[in-house]
């Protein structure tokens, strides 16, 4: 992408393009995981998608990040955004354990406990021969402040959703913007602005794929359901204001004066995903996510999870929100299904195994599907 941009050859671009659009539509996991062959570490056939024996190297997901943020910055469409996102708070972040000490070089989407799939453990490891992951672990997260905000002529663009503070150097003078969110467990998001005197830009909101009727850019998810998602909505200084959508971003373009808070509220049902029935693991089967976020049922909540079934896509009455302890001093944000005969309890897939090692799963099977 660099490459393509600095010597202007459109051919390196037109490349790239069609590997994203090949990867989205029928190669990457729900989490961003890539790579789902184990041995050559790459991508199998088209829809090749399994779960327990899937490879999905945590190295992979990083690409998929800095990748994606370069599309991002080529093309300026939300999409490019999105697909990083899923693969920065899913494979990513389940690279490492809570106290960021033990690490999963191996990533899949569902575990019986006793199978050594992370190069020689059931579980996390505390270092690799080859220790790739976790270093590259060590590159990406200093990273991310950086793609939290980015500008071009007189627009900021918010592409990153994270409690935060800096300034931009605009065409018209310096913005200073403050950022308050408890994101990706809530989709409540305050901006406050501090240009040095009143100044005229466009402000760009990500508005995410995931706020739409599918989990992530592509052609592979879709939400299950005839239910449409709540509208987001953003208001200025508390005031409701309509926001043209381009790119995927909700664009307000005004003079802002010191002091003006932008309010962006992105609504957060849980929701339930199919795949494309070509994807012979998940036939019969949904994954739940919030936000941007998928949810896996580990054993420590559940039991042999494998014994786990859905009686049909759950009622949104059935379905709670709270929080899971998964150690001493971490508790994970829960969804808790509670259907006959027994409840079901989730947690981010990100917090899997912080509790000894144990069964997971996060394609949950249909009775009937």
């Amino acid at each position: 992408a660099d490459v393509g941009v600095i010597r202007g050859n459109q051919g390196y671009i037109d490349a790239l393009d069609a590997i994203w659009q090949n990867i989205v539509d029928t190669r990457m996991h729900i989490t961003g995981g890539l790579g789902a062959v184990h041995g050559i570490e790459g991508f199998g056939p088209e829809y090749l998608l399994p779960n327990k024996e899937a490879y999905n190297e945590t190295c992979a997901a990083v690409g998929n990040v800095l990748m994606n943020w370069r599309l991002f910055l080529l093309h300026g469409d939300v999409k490019y955004l999105d697909v990083a996102e899923v693969a920065l708070f899913n494979n990513v972040l389940a690279g490492v354990n809570l106290e960021g000490n033990r690490f999963f070089y191996v990533n899949p989407l569902e575990a019986d406990g006793e199978t050594k799939f992370n190069h020689g453990s059931a579980g996390r490891k505390d270092w690799f021969g080859t220790a790739c992951c976790p270093t590259n672990l060590a590159r990406l997260i200093p990273q991310i402040s950086g793609m939290a905000y980015a500008q071009q002529d007189n627009a900021i663009y918010c592409t990153m959703y994270v409690g935060s503070e800096t300034t931009i150097e605009l065409p018209s003078g310096p913005v200073k913007l403050q950022q308050q969110t408890q994101y990706p467990s809530d989709g409540r998001i305050r901006i406050t602005l501090e240009p040095q005197q009143p100044q005229q830009f466009a402000l760009k909101l990500r508005i995410p794929t995931w706020t739409g009727q599918q989990f992530v850019p592509g052609a592979l998810y879709s939400y299950a359901g005839a239910e449409k998602s709540p509208a987001w909505s953003v208001r200025i200084n508390s005031e409701a204001v309509e926001a043209s959508l381009e790119n995927g971003f909700a664009t307000v373009d005004r003079t802002w004066g010191p002091g003006d808070v932008v309010e962006l509220d992105l609504p957060m049902p849980v929701r339930f995903n199919t795949c494309d029935q070509r994807v012979e693991a998940n036939r019969g089967r949904v994954a739940v996510t919030r936000g941007p976020l998928v949810f896996a049922a580990e054993e420590a909540d559940n039991g042999p999870v494998q014994q786990l079934a859905l009686a049909g896509l759950p009622d949104p009455a059935q379905v709670s929100i709270g929080l899971t302890q998964i150690g001493p001093s971490h508790a994970a944000l829960g969804i808790h299904i509670d259907q006959p005969p027994r409840g079901i309890t989730l947690i981010p897939y990100y917090a899997w195994n912080n509790r000894g090692e144990g069964s997971m799963i996060v394609w949950l099977p249909v009775a009937g599907g």
